[in-house]
């Protein structure tokens, strides 16, 4: 008999005399002579390791040979790789053309992408189409070219594909009214491309990486209309933590649905190149006064307008231990004045504006930390 794991030879339990094992993925009973044994059906491009259980009997009788040195061998998986060749249906075999070197393709007749560990291509002129109520879909790193459509074509329903790398859209993902969804689970993502990306949730939803750094590097507006569930969370916030980056000059807007923090971090980023915008609904959850950075890139040499983006703030975050040299105004609008102001702990409060000057030749990144602040301005 010969057991299997993807984990690691300790992953294999050995058999137990009097209890004969069916066999299943990783587990096959071999009859005796036969040297060889092909399996099928295991993910690509993954490490297996393999022991060897020889036997006698079977049923309630059967005695196996535990004792000694147990024969024992690896061998990997060769890699899938999946384009698109026509448009169609995600889960539909006709879809994809398959390679094991990403150069050789051929049409795919028994696979279609479902692994963690697959790069998947949808090219130029393809509309792929998630099914509603699949929740299946997989890939690694997850391509979608100019010209190329990725959607559920529904304005109901729900569908979701799991990414595990990075995501690189310079086509169409969604649409306003699209269903589509992603799961973001792999230890880093990196959300980049020139394309328009409307989808309706972004979530962390498996335990399979502890931790998702998730970068989004291009403009992303999710629809979700849920008056109770979240457009973007943590699914499973009580074990993993999902560290969220939006790039400088991204926006996200999520109009309709809340954002649910808990187990998450959120930074908006902000270099000179411009500044991470995030518009939502006005309902933000799980926000613990540290779990959300908002940067601000100031130019020195030249005034800007600012306000702090977080609650609990004061002059002392602008003072940046002296060097360079910093001024601040305050704005008294009845009269048009501005104050200068000298004490580091006079606060910046919510909705209030302020006027800063950074040392010629000097250029700084604001951080500030804590609960995004909410206000409403008459």
């Amino acid at each position: 008999m010969i057991k299997g794991s993807a984990v690691g030879y300790y992953d294999i339990l050995a058999p137990v005399d009097g209890v004969a094992e069916t066999n299943g993925t990783l587990v096959q009973n071999v009859a005796s002579g036969t040297q060889t044994f092909q399996y099928t059906g295991l993910t690509p491009f993954t490490t297996y390791y393999f022991k060897v259980y020889p036997y006698n009997r079977s049923g309630a009788a059967v005695n196996y040979k535990t004792d000694g040195i147990v024969p024992q061998q690896t061998a990997t998986t060769l890699p899938l790789y999946f384009r698109s060749v026509a448009s169609d249906l995600w889960n539909a075999f006709a879809t994809w053309e398959i390679s094991s070197d990403n150069s050789s393709w051929v049409p795919s007749t028994a696979e279609i992408p479902v692994y963690i560990n697959s790069d998947v291509t949808i090219q130029t002129g393809h509309l792929v189409t998630v099914p509603l109520s699949y929740y299946n879909g997989a890939a690694k790193n997850l391509t979608v070219e100019t010209g190329a459509t990725l959607y559920a074509n529904s304005s109901t329903g729900a569908c979701f594909v799991y990414v595990y790398g990075d995501f690189l859209n310079d086509g169409t993902v969604g649409g306003p009214t699209d269903v589509i969804g992603f799961d973001i689970e792999g230890t880093s993502c990196l959300l980049s491309g020139s394309g328009s990306f409307i989808a309706s949730r972004i979530a962390k939803f498996t335990t399979t990486n502890t931790t998702t750094n998730f970068t989004i590097d291009q403009d992303v507006t999710l629809t979700y209309t849920s008056t109770t569930a979240a457009a973007l969370r943590n699914g499973v916030a009580s074990t993993t933590t999902f560290n969220m980056i939006l790039g400088a000059g991204k926006q996200l807007t999520i109009p309709n649905a809340k954002i649910d923090l808990t187990g998450c971090t959120l930074t908006l980023k902000s270099d000179a190149t411009g500044t991470a915008s995030l518009i939502d609904n006005g309902t933000i959850y799980g926000m613990n006064g540290s779990n959300v950075i908002v940067e601000r890139y100031i130019t020195g040499g030249m005034w800007h307008d600012m306000s702090a983006s977080t609650q609990s703030q004061t002059v002392n975050n602008l003072y940046f231990n002296g060097t360079p040299d910093v001024w601040l105004n305050s704005y008294n609008e009845p009269d048009r004045t501005r104050i200068p102001i000298t004490s580091l702990s006079t606060p910046l409060p919510s909705g209030a504006g302020f006027e800063i000057w950074v040392q010629s030749g000097n250029n700084v990144t604001v951080s500030f930390d804590g609960a995004l602040q909410t206000t409403d301005l008459n």
